[in-house]
C-alpha cells in the first residue's frame, strides 16, 4: 500500500520519557505504522482502522 501511495504514514511521534507509560505500552513492542516503540504493529489500533476501511470500500 506504501509503494503504490494508497496511504501515509503518520509522522513520527517522539516518546515524552517524562510522561508516565500508559497501561497497554509494551517497551520491547516495535509499531511498524507509527515507527515507534510501545506496541506491535498487530495491537496497532489505528493501523488495523485502516486495514477495515480498505476492505470496506
Amino acid at each position: 500500500m506504501l509503494e503504490v501511495h494508497m496511504i501515509e504514514l503518520p509522522p513520527i511521534r517522539n516518546i515524552d520519557e517524562s510522561q508516565e507509560r500508559p497501561f497497554w505500552y509494551r517497551e520491547n513492542d516495535f509499531c511498524h505504522y507509527h515507527r515507534t516503540k510501545g506496541h506491535d504493529i498487530e495491537r496497532c489500533q489505528t493501523f488495523k482502522n485502516l486495514v477495515q476501511k480498505f476492505i470496506d470500500k
